[in-house]
């Protein structure tokens, strides 16, 4: 989900779905996070040189519509699913979002716990009843 204020985050992301094109996603996505102010396309090229890719083929990959077309479903998968920041964490249709501490999360996993316990469906059919969402 680049953010669209943060000027490098979409050309970061295209470099790493080429590389992961290549199966190098996480080698360059530790890059990346590991130089997060060394983000130009010249730091870009040499990461993908440093972790081993066939930087012609990545290049190459860079000026295609593939990668920006799947950035762009998941940008629109997010704002279906009404994400707007990172991180945002989902238990039974119940969102956190940002950073949070672990009592928010067992709050939220208790609330969840109790609605299915409440619902009076079979355990094995909650999930498949509106009830079993959370959200709906």
């Amino acid at each position: 989900m680049p953010l669209s204020f943060h000027d490098r985050a979409l050309p970061t992301a295209i470099a790493a779905m080429c590389a992961d094109a290549q199966g190098y996603f996480w080698q360059m996505h530790d890059l990346l996070y590991s130089n997060q102010d060394a983000q130009s396309d010249t730091d870009l090229a040499n990461y993908a040189a440093q972790i081993g890719l066939d930087v012609p083929q990545w290049q190459a990959c860079l000026t295609t519509d593939g990668p920006v077309n799947l950035i762009d479903a998941d940008l629109q998968a997010a704002d279906s699913a009404r994400v707007d920041g990172t991180p945002t964490f989902f238990v039974n249709g119940l969102s956190l979002v940002g950073s949070q501490p672990l009592g928010n999360f067992l709050t939220i996993i208790d609330q969840a716990q109790s609605s299915a316990q409440t619902s009076g469906s079979v355990q094995s059919d909650y999930y498949a009843t509106r009830e079993g969402l959370g959200c709906l």
